[in-house]
């Protein structure tokens, strides 16, 4: 297929809006559902015949995945399954370094009021801040905050911001000495002029002065960039010995600090002991390497419950696909296992590989996937039961790319049913701003065939014509789910020759009725040569989805521009695909599947002022060719 977004940042919005066959108006209508009789007082007002569309007695069925054999993945070249371990040398790539960006890195120069050249004092909230230049630092002068009388804010010193390359990773290091835990947090400024913090590193206090590194990447549209180094409680900081360089790509960086174990005295720098459980655990390092260099080892003795490890402080990684590698030595079967922060505070854990035991030096692959939604993500090589484990050059690589529309995230608004507002305040709102959807029209219930209240067949053309995309929502809307398989056939192949009819375009999507539908109708849909199909299943769409049940989101009468807002904000953060339905749209709304003007409004205004990825389904499967 053609590849579908002309900018890196369109928001991908399909307006689901089910169109009506061609040549229809002495078509006979085959409509059997109750819903085709249970008009509400909304509509009553309105003096409308209720068509057999969702309703509060007939809601639309949100249910678990269906598995079936045709079942494959929305970017089937997005390859997230764990490759087989296979012993050998493994092929370690070590990132080359720019050189240190930050100027007056060590803050031995001093500049004017009392400040070190081309830093600045910062903070805010309700506290005491005492910010001091020069201090003794590791090695000649250093600068210091100073907090008491804590209630809110933060206080730190911060180089002057630099230049930088969006989407490149970066690699920071400081040494500090803190009487409280540190926070270290990226602010970039990005190419509107605005700014989007980061945290990349979360301190303990340290006594004397200790390292720190952290690798992160710079946003798409990042364009320049500096580093707090901050305290948020009574305390003290002082650091000094800043450094900030380009992770170069050349041969593929390898994300891990430390990665071969290197260096380090007690502990290899920048990695950590783990374990929990009832065990007895030795941490050994250093030990001798595959190379005869360093390596660490775990042993677990007395197993009753639990686990043990080494692993690397948790890094920043940019959304996409990577592989991991390392070269072990082990006694027992040890299991590798991703940690991802999220933005909302939690973690998750995904095993990615099962290495088997190896007495000779043998190599572990995997793949996985970091999701938008990750801030923070570190790996454990780990053993659950009696016996040794030693790890030595441990790799993270940029695997393949995230395809298409999951490079930037996109939403689609989805309008169902053919609803005439739709055509009177939904699709002229996107044309005012500049934004395609796509139309879902149910091919035989339209205003010349007895429904007033919905779209005609010229109305649903002018629609194509201004750019939108048609998809099919059958013939009459009737719940698959409870149809034979010949009256299947029927509503879903029937609705797509009834529109290919109609000079609407090609007609590759469908949506279910009620999200009803079963494996027999996941089969006919395929058979019917649709390219996708929408359901009724909460949630976003993913690389791995299945293209014949893409998840959404829907809005109702009771749903608050706020909480669009998250999805919409959680989709391009996650880089993933948010499909939002739309049904009836008037000034105030009484029925479920009913948004109010003033909110779809805001929806739409929102996704172009932030200029989102927005496309139609048909566009979004294009980009994934």
């Amino acid at each position: 297929m053609k590849k579908l977004l002309t900018t890196p940042s369109l928001l991908l919005v399909t307006l689901l809006v089910v169109a009506p066959a061609a040549s229809l108006r002495a078509a006979t209508n085959t409509q059997t559902s109750p819903a085709t009789t249970s008009a509400t007082q909304s509509d009553n007002a309105r003096g409308r015949v209720r068509a057999n569309v969702e309703s509060t007695q007939t809601p639309e069925t949100e249910r678990t995945k269906i598995q079936w054999q045709g079942a494959k993945k929305i970017a089937p070249s997005l390859n997230t399954t764990p490759k087989q371990v296979e012993p050998g040398a493994p092929t370690v790539r070590t990132a080359a370094l720019s050189g240190n960006l930050i100027p007056n890195p060590s803050v031995e120069a001093a500049g004017s009021g009392g400040l070190p050249a081309s830093w600045k004092k910062g903070g805010y909230g309700s506290n005491t801040r005492t910010l001091t230049y020069p201090v003794t630092g590791s090695s000649g002068s250093g600068i210091r905050v100073q907090v008491s009388n804590y209630q809110a804010g933060d206080a730190k010193w911060y180089f002057t911001h630099i230049p930088i390359h969006a989407g490149t990773a970066y690699r920071f290091s400081d040494l500090y000495q803190s009487s409280v835990p540190s926070i270290v947090t990226a602010q970039f400024q990005l190419a509107n002029g605005s700014y989007v913090y980061k945290d990349i590193a979360s301190l303990a206090p340290a006594a004397s002065f200790a390292p720190m590194t952290v690798e992160f990447v710079a946003p798409s549209n990042a364009v320049a960039l500096t580093i707090f180094h901050l305290i948020k409680s009574n305390g003290t900081l002082t650091t000094d010995d800043y450094d900030l360089r380009e992770v170069t790509q050349g041969g593929g960086a390898n994300y891990v600090p430390n990665g071969t174990l290197e260096t380090g005295s007690a502990t290899p720098d920048s990695w950590r002991q783990g374990r929990w459980g009832q065990n007895t655990t030795t941490f050994s390092y250093p030990v001798t390497g595959s190379g005869g260099g360093k390596a660490a080892r775990v042993t677990l003795t007395n197993k009753v419950t639990g686990d043990a490890k080494w692993f690397f402080n948790p890094i920043a990684l940019s959304p996409g696909t990577y592989t991991f590698q390392d070269e072990y030595t082990a006694s027992i079967s040890s299991h590798v296992t991703v940690q991802i922060q999220h933005t909302n505070g939690t973690v998750t854990y995904q095993d990615i590989a099962h290495p088997p035991a190896s007495p000779s030096w043998s190599s572990a692959v995997a793949s996985f996937t970091v999701p938008q939604t990750a801030t923070l993500v570190t790996i454990f090589h780990l053993i659950n039961q009696n016996g040794t484990l030693t790890i030595d050059n441990m790799s993270i690589t940029g695997g393949s790319a995230r395809p298409g529309i999951f490079q930037t995230g996109a939403v689609t608004l989805r309008f169902d049913d053919n609803w005439d507002s739709q055509y009177t305040r939904g699709f002229p709102k996107l044309n005012s701003r500049g934004l395609k959807g796509v139309l879902y029209v149910v091919s035989r219930q339209i205003d010349e065939l007895g429904f007033p209240g919905y779209m005609t067949r010229a109305q649903i053309e002018e629609v194509y014509n201004q750019g939108h995309e048609i998809g099919a929502h059958t013939r009459t809307h009737r719940d698959l789910a409870s149809l034979s398989y010949t009256e299947q056939q029927n509503e879903v192949a029937g609705s797509r020759q009834d529109l290919l009819g109609w000079d609407v375009g090609t007609v590759d999507s469908f949506a279910y009725p009620f999200g009803s539908y079963t494996t027999q109708t996941l089969q006919v849909v395929a058979d019917a040569n649709f390219e996708s199909a929408a359901s009724s299943n909460g949630g976003l769409v993913t690389p791995t989805s299945d293209p014949y049940q893409l998840e959404r989101r829907g809005l109702e009468n009771t749903t608050a521009f706020e909480q669009a807002r998250q999805w919409i904000d959680e989709a391009i953060a996650s880089k993933n695909w948010l499909i939002l339905t739309i049904h009836d749209i008037q000034p105030s709304c009484a029925d479920r599947y009913c948004v109010s003007m003033a909110v779809f409004n805001q929806i739409v205004d929102y996704l172009a002022d932030q200029n989102t990825p927005v496309v139609t389904v048909k566009q979004a499967f294009d980009s994934l060719e």
